[in-house]
């Protein structure tokens, strides 16, 4: 039989000191031992759908407007003001710049000439080391048109990283949610390799934050809003751009048609378009008279729907309200067969969405039918 000793018992003291030193040591080693913290609450998205939107046009003098040959520095935003305003939207433009004539749109902007993309990354919301200029807390948006890179232009994406992150950061401290429709910057006279270069790895960076889940849009302003990189007066091309770096207005009109689309994006949620059924090829002959209803819905609660058509034979027209496709085909109309005919249905939900339709309307001359009368003489 073994003899064993009894070891002596080892005080309370000492037994709870070699506890804690083996647990803190677990921490050290795996740290999914350590205390989790609460998980932060993901902010609601604003609602875009129901209440105004602030948007806040952000860069450098492209987007103030300067260089552009025009005295009253409206750059892309007057336009995209008035394309937004007429497609039924709710938005206000903000920022702590005012520039651009007063008639008919809001000027607000955060557009600063010269400035680097380090430097709206300082100003954005919390680098500022004075802690003077803080543009988002100032003036709080919830979508930003950033389109920044052309000052001190080079191939890196960190500075528009950085502007990224500080976003993020006012989101997390203000409990809110930023969209931000970023740009491929537009191209410059003549066209640079290094613009490429940076909207390449602009786009890339980018790409990894929306797979992430940021809350980043891309527009391509250098290729898909089709601006003709030569200057306005070019002899043999007439190009959009005023200088080597600035657009000239019709450079701007194009940044805006483009702006516009990535925020037609954004709002795609909020209104459906009208669903529509397409009647099909027709055919009448000249004179008939003609009735035929344009059947549609719209899947939004309370969106009235208007009708609209082109390229219905003469004669015919189309009842705005109801849909309905009536009156006599002219004489002659044949003339014109056949008719290629498209009816839109658009509704008056936020923002304004339709649908088109397209069918052939053939049209045949129209001739009196004559019943011969046959004599039979009697023997």
């Amino acid at each position: 039989m073994l003899k064993t000793t009894r070891q002596p018992a080892l005080s309370l003291s000492l037994r709870i000191f070699l506890l804690s030193s083996v647990i803190g040591s677990l921490f050290q080693v795996y740290p999914s031992f350590a205390a989790v913290p609460e998980p932060q609450e993901t902010p609601a998205p604003q609602d875009i759908c129901k209440t105004t939107v602030r948007v806040m046009p952000l860069g450098d003098s492209i987007t103030v407007g300067k260089s552009s040959g025009a005295t009253d520095w409206i750059a892309y935003r007057k336009d995209l003001w008035n394309s937004l305003i007429a497609a039924n939207y709710s938005v206000d433009f903000v920022g702590s710049q005012i520039n651009g004539d007063s008639s008919g749109f809001d000027q607000d902007h955060e557009g600063h000439g010269g400035y680097t993309d380090a430097q709206v990354a300082t100003y954005i919301y919390n680098n500022d080391p004075d802690g003077k200029v803080n543009w988002l807390s100032k003036n709080p948006a919830d979508v930003i048109l950033l389109h920044i890179g052309t000052n001190s232009l080079d191939e890196f994406p960190d500075d528009v990283e950085d502007i990224l992150n500080e976003i993020d950061q006012y989101e997390a401290d203000t409990s809110s949610r930023v969209t931000v429709i970023l740009a491929r910057i537009i191209d410059r006279v003549p066209p640079s390799q290094m613009t490429n270069k940076f909207n390449n790895n602009v786009e890339a960076m980018a790409q990894k934050r929306i797979d992430n889940g940021d809350d980043i849009i891309l527009a391509d302003m250098e290729d898909d809003a089709l601006i003709i990189y030569k200057l306005f007066d070019d002899p043999v091309t007439p190009g959009d751009m005023y200088n080597y770096l600035h657009p000239y207005h019709t450079g701007y009109t194009k940044m805006a048609a483009e702006w516009k689309q990535a925020i037609d994006d954004l709002y795609m949620q909020c209104n459906t378009a009208p669903v529509v059924t397409n009647p099909g090829n027709q055919v009448s002959r000249e004179r008939d008279q003609v009735s035929l209803q344009i059947e549609a819905l719209d899947p939004d609660p309370g969106d009235a729907l208007t009708y609209t058509a082109e390229r219905l034979p003469p004669g015919l027209s189309i009842d705005g309200t109801s849909g309905m496709i009536g009156g006599a085909i002219s004489a002659a109309a044949s003339q014109g067969s056949p008719y290629a005919v498209s009816v839109t249905v658009s509704d008056n939900g936020n923002p304004f969405r339709s649908t088109e339709v397209s069918f052939s309307w053939e049209v045949y001359p129209w001739r009196d039918i004559f019943v011969p009368l046959i004599l039979v003489r009697k023997n």
